[in-house]
C-alpha cells in the first residue's frame, strides 16, 4: 500500500499525531470531504473537536474549508492514530474549553454588533429618511433561543417604503462559519446578512456555493430595490 492509499483508507477522518519532516508535531484530522476535489487531502487541526464534528455532521463545507488546509503527504515523516481512549480525552478537553466561554459576553457583543449594523443602515438611508421617502423602526423585538446562551431578545429593523415593508430579523450568533446571521426580507424576496468577523457584515446567498458581498451604501440601495420591485 502506498502512502497516499494509506492516508485515504486508513487515516482520513480519524484523529492522529503527525510528525512532519520539518520536526513539527501536529494533532489533527485528515479528511477528503470535498466531493469536487476527491484526490485532495485536507488537514484540520483538532483544537476544537466538537466544532469539527458539528461541521462534519451538518455538511457545512464552507465552515470546514475555514478550518482546513491542503495536506501534502510527502511532508509527513510518520503518523500515529488516536485510540478510542485518546479520542475520549480529546473530547473531554474540548468540552472544558467550551465551558470557559463567557456566553453572556458573547450575547452582548452580538447584540452590540447588530446595533452597529443598524446604525450604519441609518447612515446609508439618511437622505431618503430626511426627505420623507422612507422611514426605519427598531422598536420591534424577536425572541431567539440558542444553546449555551439561552433565550433572549434582539431588535429587528423595519424599513417602510410606501406600502412595502423590508424587515431585518436576527437569527442568532452561534452560526457555523459566522458570528451571526440576519435575514433581510421584502415583498419580492430575501437575502442573508452574515458576520464572518465581528462588525464585518456581508450580504450572502447560496448559488449553490455561498457567495458574499461587502455591505456598502450603494449595494444596500441595490438590494432594497430588488426586494421591493
Amino acid at each position: 500500500m502506498t502512502k497516499t492509499e494509506y492516508f485515504h483508507s486508513g487515516c482520513d477522518n480519524k484523529h492522529a499525531k503527525f510528525t512532519m519532516k520539518s520536526g513539527e508535531i501536529i494533532y489533527g484530522v485528515v479528511t477528503t470531504f470535498f466531493i469536487e476535489e476527491p484526490s485532495e487531502l485536507y488537514l484540520i487541526k483538532s483544537n476544537n473537536l466538537i466544532e469539527y464534528k458539528k461541521l462534519e455532521e451538518t455538511g457545512n463545507k464552507e465552515g470546514l474549508r475555514k478550518l482546513a488546509a491542503k495536506f501534502n503527504i510527502e511532508d509527513v515523516e510518520n503518523v500515529t492514530l488516536f485510540n478510542p481512549f485518546e479520542e475520549l480525552l480529546l473530547k473531554k478537553q474540548t468540552e472544558v474549553e467550551e465551558k470557559k466561554v463567557d456566553w453572556d459576553a458573547r450575547r452582548e457583543k452580538w447584540l452590540e454588533s447588530i446595533s452597529n449594523l443598524y446604525s450604519s443602515i441609518g447612515d446609508f438611508l439618511k437622505g431618503p429618511i430626511e426627505n420623507g421617502f422612507l422611514k426605519i423602526d427598531t422598536s420591534n423585538k424577536v425572541q431567539i433561543s440558542e444553546e449555551h446562551i439561552g433565550t433572549y431578545t434582539a431588535p429587528m429593523l423595519k424599513i417602510y417604503i410606501g406600502t412595502d415593508i423590508i424587515s431585518l430579523e436576527p437569527k442568532g450568533t452561534l452560526i457555523i462559519g459566522s458570528y451571526g446571521r440576519i435575514d433581510m426580507k421584502g415583498p419580492k424576496g430575501e437575502i442573508m446578512i452574515i458576520e464572518p468577523e465581528w462588525n464585518d457584515w456581508k450580504f450572502a446567498q447560496r448559488t449553490p456555493k455561498l457567495e458574499t458581498w461587502k455591505i456598502t451604501k450603494e449595494i444596500f440601495e441595490e438590494v432594497i430595490s430588488k426586494l421591493v420591485s
